[in-house]
């Protein structure tokens, strides 16, 4: 029996590769407004966690009739300057993320997607209506023509979120609150992003730069005035209304992770775990009921002060 969604889908990319096969040479403001369609689309596809293999191949057909009819060859394309969206894992970067995209049309690649669709000659003409953002989870290497966006959360309570979102990718069987000292040396030893410390030593490195911007994740989630910040540092011109109107809608996109366990937002937190007090605080500051003595030592003895002052999360090493 036909999946429903699957028939609608294979219907609306049908249409898309047939519009962009009797476009005209010339794309103009049509052809971007439904280039756009198409990419948000694929974006919601992939988002279900499910692409069909139809639905697969009339995504390649639309995008080699892009490259082949409106995408100037590969080594005409002027390098135009990236913008960055960086922060360690759970950090906010999501949610940033998400709350930009109700402001404009975001095209995204990822260090963790595929992200061919972003990076086609076709888009890169100078005016096509859409903020290209490159989100990662890493320090980005330098170049001054680019702009680099730095979302930071205190790692105290950055730790629980992402331990939990590890164990449930069954990175790790960490679940006893004295073993999160185990975890910190997870993270620095083995995980595929590795430490919070490198990260904030890496960005700090550059952020006396005119094009490097930092912004912290308790701000972007409890005032809109922190999103007009990167609005304007991102290029954007929008009003106060828009900025107050994605900022209050911004839990939509939480809503949306919780549907996916991967994420580790589910609220299925393991009975007498470390990470029921972790649930319980959830969207406040909990690290000193999920931290014990023997973590935040694993904490400060690998050198984390200083960069904890740094971004004002600490005044000394007493915490």
């Amino acid at each position: 029996m036909d999946d429903p969604a699957e028939t609608l889908n294979l219907a609306l990319l049908e249409v898309l590769r047939d519009r962009v096969t009797e476009a005209g040479a010339a794309p103009g403001v049509d052809f971007d407004a439904w280039v756009l369609e198409l990419l948000q689309g694929y974006r919601l596809l992939r988002g279900t966690g499910r692409i069909t293999a139809g639905e697969q191949r009339l995504i390649l057909e639309v995008m080699r009739g892009l490259e082949t009819r409106h995408g100037p060859p590969r080594d005409q394309v002027p390098a135009q300057p990236q913008r960055y969206i960086a922060s360690y894992p759970r950090s906010g970067n999501t949610m940033t993320l998400g709350m930009l995209k109700a402001l404009t049309p975001v095209l995204t690649t990822s260090d963790m997607r595929d992200s061919k669709l972003c990076t086609m000659p076709a888009l890169e003409r100078p005016g096509f209506p859409a903020l290209r953002l490159a989100k990662t989870h890493q320090v980005p290497a330098w170049r001054p023509e680019n702009r680099y966006l730095f979302v930071f959360r205190d790692p105290r309570d950055l730790l629980p979120s992402l331990a939990y979102m590890t164990l449930k990718a069954g990175e790790h069987a960490f679940t006893e609150r004295h073993q999160m000292a185990e975890f910190i040396a997870f993270l620095h030893e083995r995980y595929v992003f590795g430490s919070w410390l490198d990260f904030a030593r890496a960005a700090l490195a550059l952020q006396g730069h005119e094009n490097v911007a930092i912004e912290q994740y308790d701000a972007l989630d409890g005032d809109w005035r922190a999103l007009a910040r990167v609005a304007a540092f991102l290029g954007l011109d929008v009003t106060e209304t828009r900025l107050r109107a994605a900022f209050a809608d911004r839990g939509r996109t939480l809503e949306k992770m919780r549907d996916k366990p991967r994420w580790g937002l589910d609220g299925a937190a393991p009975p007498g775990s470390l990470y029921e007090a972790w649930m319980a605080a959830r969207g406040g500051s909990s690290w000193r009921e999920t931290l014990d003595e023997a973590a935040k030592e694993a904490l400060k003895s690998r050198g984390y002060t200083p960069a904890l002052i740094a971004l004002g999360y600490a005044e000394d090493d007493s915490w």
